[in-house]
């Protein structure tokens, strides 16, 4: 009976010792992904650990992250991969520090591609626990996304400024030239012989 137990332990030894080399390779088999770029073959390393409950969540959700942001930042699954990372279970002493992180990388990807509401929504939800109510980082964040959300909201409903008419008279043919008074014909003076009709004829 104690050969068979003993022969079960050393059997089981084994296999862990073999799981865990197994898990040692995807995780170089994952920084060569990262060096190549094959981000697609990185996402399938990244689906086998987490299903791993022995996985080092520490070490791959970073990259983890990287991986998502490229092949599609707005999908389902980017945000159910940091649902994930906040219910896996961590040791307690670095439980609180590794959630906050993740927290504040969900919130700084759903500001950086145009998800205010859900970030903002995101902090709200976490915000009142401890300890993240006495995180600086997270106030601020709630403060400057709910002024970016005010402002949208304010230049939507803004009346528009009524347009100015000024009145621009129009340029005359010629103006730039001088105007000039016209010119007074010499009046001559009479001759003795002129007879008075012809006078006056004369100086009209």
């Amino acid at each position: 009976m104690k050969e068979a137990e003993e022969e079960w332990k050393k059997i089981k030894s084994e296999a862990i010792r073999t799981r865990e080399f197994h898990i040692e390779n995807l995780y170089e088999l994952l920084r060569k992904s990262f060096y190549e770029r094959n981000y697609c073959r990185a996402s399938k390393i990244l689906e086998i650990l987490l299903k791993c409950p022995e996985c080092d969540m520490t070490k791959i959700w970073q990259p983890a992250v990287g991986v998502l942001a490229i092949l599609d930042p707005t999908s389902v699954a980017f945000i159910d991969f940091f649902n994930i990372l906040l219910l896996k279970n961590h040791t307690k002493k670095d439980v609180d520090v590794d959630k906050q992180e993740v927290i504040m990388e969900l919130v700084f990807y759903q500001m950086k591609y145009g998800q205010p509401i859900d970030a903002l929504a995101t902090i709200e939800t976490y915000l009142p626990q401890e300890p993240y109510c006495n995180n600086p980082l997270l106030y601020g964040y709630a403060g400057l996304i709910s002024y970016s959300l005010w402002e949208q909201l304010n230049a939507k409903f803004k009346k528009p400024e009524p347009e100015r008419v000024e009145y621009k008279p129009s340029k005359r043919k010629n103006a730039s030239k001088n105007i000039t008074p016209p010119r007074e014909r010499p009046k001559r003076k009479r001759n003795v012989d002129e007879k008075d009709d012809y006078f006056i004829e004369m100086i009209k």
